[in-house]
């Protein structure tokens, strides 16, 4: 059996080093950095981490989902979400100055510093969760479990690529069924523990939902985006109506992203306690305004009007434009819930752009060096004929 001829090996080249270059210049100026001024480069390192791992994650989730409901039309574009798997273990070690410098990051480490009683009595409560000890283990444990995950659904799927071409599908589908609900567990942790206690005395019960469906959502943005640019390269067979389906989804995690994000407002409004209300306020008022703002209407409002109409999901440009300004739109929302918790007067670090560089550039060239000489579609799984005739209207 041969491969079809429209999907092509990736050969590697230039982008491989480009990324590896600009991420270790960048990783050689954040380690002088932790060492001049660690708070404010550990922020910003945080920042560029927990956005690349939303983006990642969600290429998870969105393989996570086509194994599970057993769908068809994603095995065209299956291979170019298992391209961020491998990224997966590197972000695991990029995790470790974080772990290293809790002290800069999180308030509830300095429980004596906070002057309010009502606070200091909530921190005092929360010390059984929140010390140093269990964050560590909690982060490693995440971090170990999804990079097991990770690796599993790659290294099984592009076995199917050498002879004599084993059907996987129900292993793989298995596997997926399983870490589920794991992920969706292991995901609240995360967000509870890297982003909600950086305002340790705030408490919002949809955080954890939220945190999944912003993944998902940069992970569908993402995967539109590989598709797009491998489509015109002619090495993956991606149809207007892949282009379609892919549509559709972005969509849909957009909707359910917004939802979700409202309600976590909505909840805190409405309970009206004062050590809840700070977390809005904060970004609220003064130069985060701006970035709340954006949050609404050009994170949300305005995609949804543009995508919500079929011209757009059925035109390869402006699907993959879309998807590339949402991808842009999921930094700041990141480095919204983050920033304001660093300086409340300053919205943008210089170090944020060299966090960003160091995380997504090594990121990137992982990602391309792990796919180096295999295909791009599995061209070999039994449904992969059934994919490229898939037509939606």
């Amino acid at each position: 059996m041969t491969p079809a001829p429209e999907v092509a090996s990736y050969r590697g080249g230039a982008a491989i080093w480009i990324a590896l270059v600009v991420g270790v210049v960048a990783l050689i100026a954040c380690l002088f950095g932790f060492w001049i001024d660690p708070t404010r480069v550990l922020v910003a390192w945080l920042i560029a981490l927990v956005y690349v791992l939303t983006v990642v994650i969600g290429l998870m989730g969105m393989l996570i989902i086509t194994y599970t409901i057993n769908a068809g039309w994603p095995t065209v574009v299956r291979r170019l979400a298992e391209a961020g798997m491998p990224v997966m273990p590197l972000l695991g070690l990029l995790f470790i100055p974080i772990l290293l410098g809790l002290g800069h990051l999180y308030p509830w480490m300095h429980v004596a510093a906070f002057q309010d009683p009502a606070i200091h009595k909530v921190l005092v409560h929360k010390a059984a969760y929140l010390n140093p000890t269990f964050f560590v283990l909690r982060s490693v444990f995440y971090l170990a479990l999804w990079s097991a995950f990770a690796l599993l659904l790659w290294r099984w799927s592009v076995a199917t690529d050498e002879a004599p071409h084993p059907d996987l599908r129900r292993r793989l589908r298995v596997l997926a069924a399983a870490m589920a609900p794991i992920m969706g567990l292991t995901l609240t942790g995360a967000g509870t523990d890297w982003i909600m206690s950086l305002a340790p005395e705030w408490v919002s019960y949809i955080f954890g939902y939220y945190f999944m469906s912003l993944a998902l959502l940069g992970g569908i943005a993402a995967l539109t985006v590989a598709a797009y640019w491998n489509e015109r390269r002619g090495r993956v067979p991606v149809s207007l109506s892949h282009y379609y389906a892919l549509g559709r989804v972005l969509f849909t995690f957009l909707v359910l992203w917004g939802y979700t994000a409202y309600f976590n407002y909505f909840i805190t409004w409405i309970a009206n306690k004062p050590s809840e209300v700070r977390w809005f306020v904060l970004r609220s008022v003064g130069p985060f305004r701006a970035m709340s703002l954006f949050t609404i209407f050009g994170h949300f409002g305005v995609p949804f009007v543009v995508l919500i109409t079929y011209v757009v999901k059925r035109t390869r440009g402006l699907l993959a434009f879309m998807a590339a300004y949402l991808l842009i739109a999921q930094y700041l929302e990141v480095h919204w819930l983050i920033a304001p918790e660093r300086n409340p007067t300053t919205v943008f670090d210089w170090w944020d752009a060299v966090a960003l560089l160091a995380v997504a550039g090594l990121s990137l060239a992982v990602a391309l060096w792990a796919q180096r000489g295999r295909l791009l579609a599995p061209a070999f799984d039994p449904r992969f004929a059934e994919a490229v005739r898939y037509e939606s209207w």
